[in-house]
């Protein structure tokens, strides 16, 4: 029998390299379709499809919450308490983000007259349940386990019927929009609908990403090989996401959800695991071979994620509401809005490195 590759105690401590790669090239993925989806409205193009199902699929929110998940457990501000707190102030922080890019230029836009264009977005642009609101959710979640000592196999029980439950509730709407996005914050309430969905993340749906992200971040702390441990886990997740890949082609179903990403189900979030951990392991591999300066940067982006996406999502609205709302210029071809993407996270990046900076220096962290 091989030895094991576990220890019983913790021997894997610090920040994951390979963790911070995959974020890192989440971030820029997310942000670039972001800009895409805002930018440009040609939904059959090739780019616009790229943007949307690719970019902006499985290798973006999924990955964020399997790596949250894993991140709780190398975290040295890892109480019940503590995690609670930072459930609370992301739950928080998502609404103050659709308030800052979102309710105040469409307010200023309803100000200056263009009532028709916005006043059906007011209700919707504050209240939307986007992928902060869900962090918060699932780190509230998670600390009350860790406050109850729940084990594993019962948080993962726990996420598995709240997938089953939200696959039952989902598209339930009361047929009142604020209602419905307040109970989207738990299930897939509202429209089914890419560009009217105001229930984008709900917890019922989501929690099973941090939830494993737990359990796998449970073991790589133990983790006394992690070669061996990455080379087991590409042998099993890369035979399943190609599998998935192509039966999904065959059936004309898109490997990447289109039987709507933002409300997948415990099948569907099975497939997304499997991608992300057959892309975690390829990180591992990468991260041995590419040079400092590409490594770098993917670090910085994924140790100041959250300020990254709130400064690309304020740069992304408050760019492209005025231009192709109020100025009602035509919308960019999808490829071309590839490349104020790319600049934005770019501009993300350089400002979330002097906010960094700048709160240190005043003793904010």
């Amino acid at each position: 029998m091989s030895k094991s590759i576990f220890s019983d105690s913790i021997v894997n401590t610090g920040r994951q390299r390979e963790l911070d790669f995959v974020k890192g090239i989440a971030i820029i993925a997310m942000i670039i379709c972001h800009t895409v989806l805002y930018m440009a409205e040609v939904p059959e193009h090739i780019g616009y499809v790229v943007a949307d199902d690719v970019l902006g699929g499985p290798l973006a929110a999924p990955m964020f919450m399997i790596c949250m998940g894993i991140g709780i457990c190398f975290s040295h501000r890892n109480t019940p308490l503590e995690i609670v707190r930072r459930g609370v102030w992301l739950l928080l922080l998502g609404y103050i983000l659709n308030i800052s890019r979102t309710s105040l230029p469409f307010a200023i836009g309803y100000a200056l007259g263009m009532r028709d264009l916005v006043s059906d977005n007011l209700v919707f642009g504050l209240m939307i349940v986007d992928i902060l609101q869900f962090a918060g959710l699932a780190l509230i979640f998670i600390g009350i386990c860790f406050k109850l000592r729940l084990k594993g196999w019962q948080m993962l029980a726990i996420a598995i019927i709240c997938s089953a439950c939200g696959s039952l509730l989902r598209a339930f709407s009361t047929g009142n929009q604020a209602v419905d996005a307040i109970l989207g914050l738990f299930f897939g309430s509202g429209p089914m609908d890419e560009v009217e969905c105001n229930s984008c993340f709900p917890f019922m749906h989501w929690i099973i990403f941090p939830v494993f992200g737990v359990l796998a971040g449970r073991c790589l702390v133990r983790c006394t090989d992690k070669e061996k441990l990455y080379r087991r886990v590409l042998a099993i997740t890369l035979p399943i996401t190609l599998f998935y890949v192509w039966f999904s082609i065959r059936n004309d179903i898109s490997p990447f959800s289109r039987n709507f990403y933002y409300w997948p189900t415990i099948v569907e979030a099975f497939f997304f695991i499997c991608l992300d951990l057959t892309l975690i392991s390829l990180a591992w591999q990468l991260g041995k071979i590419l040079p400092r300066w590409i490594i770098t940067p993917l670090e910085d982006l994924s140790k100041n994620i959250t300020t990254v996406y709130f400064i690309s999502w304020l740069i992304i609205c408050w760019i492209g509401i005025p231009l192709f709302w109020g100025m009602e210029l035509k919308p960019l071809n999808p490829w071309l809005a590839y490349i104020p993407g790319v600049a934005i996270v770019a501009v993300s990046y350089w400002i979330g490195q002097w906010w960094n900076k700048f709160r240190t220096k005043i003793g904010l962290c």
